[in-house]
């Protein structure tokens, strides 16, 4: 499979450096909920303390390492002895300049840090250290109504579900070989079944069949362990030979590593990271701004975990409801301590709501949107990847279902892109196969277009193709000949239902129309259709609302022109000033301060988005305050896990939406591509940046300039 490596040149000498600052704690955690992160590559770790033992314990979790039922598995526990005689705790630091973490006794320090390039965790220590290796996954565990919401199943598992046990090889120095291989059978097949895909079984992407993960403990020295990792889409015919491909794969990582280089090069991608964008605050700025800066640069370190692909060269996105770092449950959420009494061994640290393999689009775009604000286009490839991989069963629905051209993604994906089963739903006779019968998810196909801009604005090279198969599957659905085009049924995000017209599809159909239309790499045919297309569509509906304050009737955003009902509790009709950035700023204003279902909505919790609507519209205190509420309201004690929000914990679509609402209030640009220098910032708070704007050039403040372009080298790589 050929894969596309993103590598950035910044072309800029000299540029301005600076420094992050390390985050530490000067009393040990002693829960799985009081860890502290640390990660590299598309590796992350928990770190916390056993009580009573002092030993350091680490979840591990590598992104892809979905089972059989599409489970996102963590790879285990590793539980670190480190000497005798240590004396007594001195702090838990977070060295995020280099990318690695510390822990210091008065006699003894232990060093654990991820290597970018390669799979593998490095524990190092100044003294003689043991580390074991243990996992829940030691028998065949059953998966039942209670749990199922951490599958694909959710609330439809079949009788006699399990999660199967893990196969595990202890070796006489104390290292541990130990691996998941997952059946042939799996949540993969009773998907395609249930939406009627069968004839097509062999030309859909399974991302389940023939997967390994696993991986290998070994002890380098009295002071040094590693932990490789291998997770292997295994294409060979028979058990035996996967197994065997997936060895080899392991052996070949390990016989690469060069502890001192890979150290180095590892440093050097981390100082480049920071580099490339900050955000600082001024020693004269208030606490406040502060903390929420600090908080937002340790946010950022956690998606830079998964910036980069195993050696395999498979991407996988950092999923919004925990990504690489969720907690034990049963340490993190009490409803589930009745399910394990029942069922003692149900609830393990694989648990996670909403599912490991299946993607809440409207939640994971909030996770990638400040990546084009902050330059990491790295990390952005996962969820690009992601979408661009599922595009061939996309078209295939849309031409098996209704003999159509384009690409239907729906909103519940599975990362094998078909809708989760569960929201699936039951389907009467006569109905159509290709709708997902659920109250909040039908016709809910617009969430894709926003992936499809962050496509164009990153130049990837099949952007364009993408976003003319989004584009065409709206066109040749909902083009009615002789009528005018009109989008009947439709949806605004979960929340009104039965649609027409719906503002945040037109909203997002006309901003991907037109970017589209701009990229060089468009043939003169396509412009043709994508600025013919763009024409036909609907001008944004508007309707009347009470001012609260004057009682005066002024004009906002609908949310669509009409609707049937209410579902959810989200405000398309603010989408076209934020994400499509296609409003009007009186009407935008208008919407968010009188628009009565708007400010009912009103929150900074979870996945809500006012912060930035109020940040776009200039609306400085009312931004300032969401965003502060997003950025400080931690419940744990790492200041970045936030949650559980509407998902889970730490919710990362809370924390992408406090990004986001952070750089819009710092750098926004006006209709003619100039930039506007804190729009919604506080006056008497001083602050310096480098920031990107949407042509891919870094912004920096106080020095105002715009930097050279970064340049995007793609090449092409065979495995």
């Amino acid at each position: 499979m050929k894969q596309f490596l993103f590598i950035l040149l910044l072309l800029v000498l000299p540029m301005c450096s600076w420094a992050v600052s390390d985050y530490a704690w000067q009393t040990p955690s002693y829960k799985s909920t009081e860890a502290m992160p640390v990660g590299g590559g598309d590796i992350g770790l928990n770190v916390w303390m056993d009580s009573l033992t002092d030993e350091v314990l680490c979840y591990v979790a590598q992104s892809g390492w979905f089972d059989e039922n599409n489970t996102l598995l963590k790879a285990g526990l590793l539980r670190i002895q480190v000497g005798n005689k240590c004396g007594a705790f001195v702090e838990q630091r977070l060295c995020l300049e280099d990318g690695y973490q510390q822990i210091r006794w008065k006699h003894a320090t232990l060093t654990i840090w991820v290597d970018v390039w390669k799979p593998v965790v490095h524990i190092e220590a100044d003294k003689p250290i043991r580390v074991t290796y243990e996992c829940w996954r030691t028998e065949d565990s059953p998966v039942n109504k209670a749990i199922g919401q951490q599958s694909s199943w959710k609330w439809i598992v079949p009788k006699g579900t399990v999660t199967h046990a893990d196969q595990r090889v202890d070796e006489a120095d104390g290292g541990v070989l130990f691996w998941h291989q997952n059946l042939d059978s799996t949540v993969w097949d009773y998907t395609v079944r249930q939406q009627q895909l069968e004839a097509y079984a062999s030309q859909l992407y399974n991302p389940l069949k023939g997967r390994i993960m696993g991986g290998h403990l070994k002890r380098q020295s009295q002071k040094h362990y590693t932990l490789t990792l291998c997770n292997l889409l295994c294409k060979a015919p028979t058990d035996p030979e996967r197994l065997g491909e997936w060895k080899r794969q392991l052996t070949q990582t390990e016989t690469g590593i060069s502890t001192g280089q890979d150290r180095k090069l590892s440093r050097q991608w981390w100082n480049g990271f920071w580099q490339r964008s900050y955000i600082e605050a001024d020693a004269s700025c208030s606490d406040t701004v502060k903390t929420m800066i600090r908080n937002y640069n340790l946010f950022r370190y956690l998606l830079g975990c998964n910036a980069h692909p195993s050696e395999q060269g498979e991407r996988w996105p950092t999923k919004f409801n925990g990504g690489l770092f969720t907690f034990n449950p049963l340490d993190a959420d009490t409803t589930l301590l009745k399910a394990e009494r029942e069922t003692p061994g149900v609830v393990t640290p694989d648990y996670r709501k909403w599912g490991g393999g299946t993607h809440t689009a409207q939640n994971q775009r909030l996770v990638y949107w400040p990546m084009l604000r902050t330059g990491d286009w790295d990390a952005l490839q996962g969820q690009l990847d992601f979408y661009l991989r599922l595009l061939p069963t996309a078209e295939l629905r849309s031409r098996h279902y209704w003999n159509l051209k384009g690409a239907c993604f729906t909103e519940q994906l599975e990362n094998f892109g078909l809708p989760n089963p569960a929201e699936y739903g039951k389907h009467k006779n006569g109905g159509d196969p290709g709708i997902e019968d659920n109250r909040w998810l039908e016709y809910e196909w617009d969430t894709a277009l926003e992936f499809a801009q962050m496509m164009l604005l990153s130049r990837h090279p099949k952007a364009v193709e993408f976003a003319l198969a989004c584009l065409r599957f709206f066109d040749h659905y909902y083009t009615r000949p002789g009528e005018p085009f009109c989008i009947y049924p439709g949806s605004g995000c979960e929340t009104y239902k039965i649609a027409r017209n719906p503002a945040s599809t037109l909203a997002a159909l006309q901003r991907v129309s037109a970017t589209l239309a701009e990229m060089e790499s468009l043939s003169n045919e396509d412009r043709i259709y994508v600025v013919s297309f763009g024409q036909r569509l609907p001008d944004l509906p508007l309707y009347k609302q009470l001012n609260p304050e004057t009682g005066d009737s002024v004009t906002c955003y609908a949310p669509a022109e009409t609707w049937e009902r209410i579902q959810n509790v989200e405000t398309p009709q603010l989408y076209p000033v934020w994400p499509w950035r296609m409003a009007d700023r009186e009407t935008g204003r208008n919407t968010y301060l009188c628009d009565s279902v708007a400010i009912r909505n009103r929150s900074h919790i979870g996945w809500k988005q006012d912060n930035i609507w109020a940040a776009e519209l200039g609306l400085t205190d009312e931004a300032f305050r969401l965003t502060a509420e997003k950025l400080l309201a931690h419940p744990y004690r790492f200041p970045a896990f936030w949650g559980p929000g509407f998902d889970w914990m730490p919710d990362l679509n809370w924390g992408g939406s406090a990004m986001i609402g952070l750089q819009e209030m710092l750098l926004q640009e006006a209709p003619d591509g100039s930039h506007i220098l804190l729009p919604a910032w506080p006056k008497d708070q001083r602050v310096r940046f480098r920031l990107y704007d949407s042509k891919m050039r870094p912004v920096e403040y106080k020095t105002v300039k715009i930097l050279k372009s970064v340049t995007l080298t793609v090449t092409k790589t065979e495995p």
